[in-house]
């Protein structure tokens, strides 16, 4: 008599088995920050899905280590005992409040300032692909208003890339985006277009390498024939 073969694992459960565990927190001097720390419980508490705030709140207390650990004994007691911990938004609000010093938008705020007029200029000058890169970051984490982003973005534009701005937008109006994001993907584009001399790497840098290695390169002399001490004939 044949025996039934054991069903296969549920697709969900496959999943939750190949989550890996959210990272320790230590507090204010550990490797993982606070904000960082709570928002990778949350992706960890997407996949696996706990039941409640209760799971959610011992799963995080089983990965506090060191001061913050001592920080939240009275809650520790609480769940040794199986009392009532609360609400998973409290216990975020307690680790943000004693260990987030500044939140990632206070930080933003202060530092994009340093990419404005002739301080923002001269990053420009320095690199356009880093500036912008550090400015859209910058712009989105501070939630400044597009409108100032924009403003402040358009204020510090190489002048080849202002003057093919103008001609855009005299011949496509409909080109040029009103989003701040959007304007600073265009004008990327239009810098690689403006200054092709300023775009970095080289497909065969390797072999022109390599020939002008060749050319410094000193020829040797070819050696000269020993001349015959004999008698002509």
């Amino acid at each position: 008599m044949s025996t039934t073969p054991a069903p296969a694992p549920a697709p969900t459960q496959i999943r939750r088995e190949k989550v890996p565990p959210p990272p320790e927190f230590s507090g204010a001097d550990g490797k993982v920050q606070a904000k960082e720390w709570i928002e990778k419980l949350g992706l960890y508490f997407a996949k696996v899905q706990p039941a409640n705030d209760e799971e959610r709140i011992t799963t995080a207390l089983y990965r506090l280590l060191g001061e913050a650990y001592r920080f939240m004994g009275p809650l520790l007691e609480k769940a040794g005992n199986g009392e009532p911990l609360g609400t998973w938004a409290d216990f975020k609000r307690q680790i943000l409040n004693q260990y987030a010093k500044k939140t990632d938008k206070e930080i933003a705020e202060k530092e994009i300032k340093a990419f404005y007029g002739n301080d923002g200029k001269k990053k420009v000058e320095a690199n356009f692909f880093t500036y912008c890169s550090k400015f859209r970051t910058l712009g989105r984490l501070s939630e400044i208003d597009g409108t100032t982003l924009l403003r402040e973005f358009k204020e510090v534009l190489p002048e080849k890339v202002r003057d093919h701005v103008a001609i855009l937008t005299q011949v496509t109006p409909a080109a040029i985006p009103s989003d701040w994001d959007k304007y600073v993907d265009l004008c990327l584009e239009l810098y690689k277009i403006a200054y092709p001399e300023k775009l970095d790497g080289s497909i065969f840098k390797e072999t022109k390498e390599k020939k002008e290695e060749k050319k410094e390169k000193p020829k040797e002399s070819a050696p000269t024939k020993a001349q015959s001490k004999g008698k002509d004939k």
